[in-house]
């Protein structure tokens, strides 16, 4: 009997040592999983995409500047794009390059498209919609304010369809209306052509400009942008994603300014801005608009 009670002692004992090793095999798996993971989403992040640069050595330190912020807040997408519309609409990108949730951002498209009809004369500025209120009312609270039920009352008008037509007119070929999905990069193309004229004749498209100049939510983007600069900005806000997009000015020197946050569960929305002013701060040296 003895025997057989050593072998079934025995038995279990290895049975244990191969559960131990199979349960430290997948701990090793999945660490190293994780671990690529992350390494693979820092090597997304330092992603930097330039059309031309005559600075290399100005380059590289927007370049540390920037992947600093991003590989700091590792738990945080960024998707980050600038034009120098100045200079021949250099454009630079940073970070993600896939469609984000662009929330109130694309408040700016649905302004150029209406005033686009307005100027056609396809629609008015006295029509009275749905909400009742006029167009001319919904357009300025759908800019300063922000306003919800005004951006719903003119998408109403112009229906989704209606409104990826136009988006796909004017290059912005990465919005996707039904899940308001935009890119960075699209959103600085939009505002180089918003600020050069080429959506819009000029008194509508001072109108709009007038509008993001007074625009809400100037805690993010705008601390960072200095007295002697213009900032005409759109902030969009959605769960945890927080986006600025502006055009900034000083006179000479002009450049549209995106930034993208998804925060991934992260709703410490004071941290949040003070990443988007790193990441502003950066540009305005590159640009010497500091």
């Amino acid at each position: 009997m003895k025997p057989k009670k050593s072998r079934s002692i025995a038995i279990p004992l290895v049975i244990l040592l191969v559960i131990f090793v199979v349960v430290f095999g997948v701990i090793i798996v999945a660490t190293n999983h994780n671990n690529n993971i992350k390494q693979q989403k820092s090597v997304t992040h330092s992603k930097i995409i330039v059309k031309d640069s005559s600075d290399t050595q100005k380059l590289a330190a927007l370049t540390t500047a920037v992947d600093q912020v991003i590989n700091a807040n590792s738990g945080i997408d960024f998707e980050v794009s600038s034009l120098d519309i100045t200079n021949g609409n250099n454009q630079i990108s940073f970070g993600d390059t896939n469609p984000m949730t662009a929330a109130s951002v694309s408040k700016i498209i649905t302004a150029t498209d209406f005033l686009n009809q307005v100027q056609n004369g396809a629609q008015s500025m006295s029509e009275v919609l749905e909400d009742g209120n006029t167009v001319s009312y919904d357009l300025q609270q759908m800019i300063v304010v922000s306003d919800d039920d005004s951006w719903d009352a003119l998408n109403d008008v112009l229906t989704y369809p209606q409104l990826q037509r136009y988006s796909v007119s004017i290059g912005v070929t990465s919005e996707d209306w039904p899940t308001n999905t935009l890119t960075a990069s699209d959103t600085a193309n939009l505002l180089a052509k918003l600020y050069e004229g080429k959506l819009l004749n000029r008194t509508y498209t001072n109108l709009v400009l007038g509008y993001m100049k007074q625009a809400n939510y100037r805690q993010y983007m705008v601390p960072a942008i200095p007295s002697y600069d213009t900032i005409y900005h759109k902030i969009g806000l959605y769960d945890d994603d927080v986006n600025d997009a502006a055009i900034i000015t000083n006179g000479k020197q002009t450049v549209s300014l995106v930034v993208f946050t998804n925060g991934n569960g992260d709703y410490d929305w004071p941290n949040r801005a003070i990443m988007i002013q790193q990441i502003t701060k950066a540009f305005l040296t590159y640009y010497g608009l500091d």
